[in-house]
This record gives C-alpha cells, sequence and structure tokens, in this order.
C-alpha cells in the first residue's frame, strides 16, 4: 500500500510506501476537521485482522477483527463509528462498531444478519444512524434498511 498523487487526472506520482503486508484490499478514507486522515484496510492473508492507518505522522494500529466491506463515520471529536462484518461464535454477521481514534471498540451493535453479508454503508440523520447493508441470512442476498436510535449510538462510558 502506498501514498499517490494526482497531478494531471491522468498520471499518478507515487509518493510513499506504508509498510502493511497481509494481501491488502478494500479501503475507506474519511478526513477529521484538522485534516488528518483515518484509512480502515481490509487484510486477505495472514492474521487478516483489519488496520486502522491513521496519518499525520503515517502510522498504523491493529484492529481485533478481520475487515469486509468496510466503512467509517465520525461519531464525535473522539470516536469514530465503524461499520464491517465480523465473525461471531453463530457465523459472519454485519456489525457497527464505536472505537475511539486508535479503534479500540467501546460499543458494538451486531445487525440482522448472516451467511454472505456485509458492505454497510452509513449515514447519521435527525439523530439516527441509517445503515444500508446486505445479508442472506433469509435465503436469497437482500438489501436491509436498519435505523439505529441515537440512543444506541454512544460510546460506554460517555
Amino acid at each position: 500500500m502506498g501514498e499517490i498523487r494526482r497531478t494531471d487526472g491522468q498520471r499518478y506520482d507515487y509518493i510513499s510506501h506504508i509498510p502493511l503486508d497481509g494481501q491488502l484490499n478494500e479501503s475507506t478514507i474519511r478526513f477529521d476537521e484538522s485534516s488528518k486522515m483515518y484509512v480502515m484496510i481490509r487484510r486477505e492473508a495472514g492474521d487478516k485482522m483489519g488496520k486502522l492507518a491513521i496519518a499525520n505522522p503515517p502510522y498504523v494500529d491493529d484492529l481485533t477483527w478481520q475487515l469486509r466491506g468496510a466503512n467509517l463515520l465520525f461519531l464525535s471529536e473522539n470516536h469514530l463509528f465503524m461499520g464491517s462484518r465480523f465473525n461471531q461464535k453463530e457465523g459472519a454477521k454485519t456489525g457497527l462498531f464505536i472505537t475511539d481514534l486508535q479503534g479500540v471498540v467501546s460499543n458494538t451493535i451486531a445487525l440482522p444478519s448472516g451467511r454472505d453479508n456485509s458492505y454497510p454503508r452509513m449515514v447519521i440523520r435527525d439523530g439516527k444512524l441509517i445503515v444500508a447493508y446486505y445479508s442472506s441470512h433469509e435465503g436469497k442476498s437482500s438489501i436491509y434498511l436498519a435505523k439505529i436510535p441515537s440512543a444506541l449510538l454512544q460510546a460506554k462510558g460517555d
């Protein structure tokens, strides 16, 4: 994985290399108000645990779960809201995670899901988190919409 710059819309310049192993796959990138960059990275090899890369300075923090179809939003100046497929004893679920800015989970919400599932896409509107995702727990893959009330969007200890 590396950092690239596009200057003319056609040519890309390689700027730096981010030393990550594990056959990197999908990623979601967000910037906070101070231009610090947060990247959730899916890995397909090694221990397959997701990575949270935070630029400025560039470093990475290991997450404690594998990422599949990851996404993230800023919940507050101190918390992220992450969504991804994650493994449970009963199988894979689409999960929502409230974390600090280093990716330490303080609250987890498992959405109704199973079998092939993931790719939560999220927006906060009118004090609710609205999440669209797909799952095949009821048979054929379908798209689901979940509305999470603001009372559940708190980090434990807040």
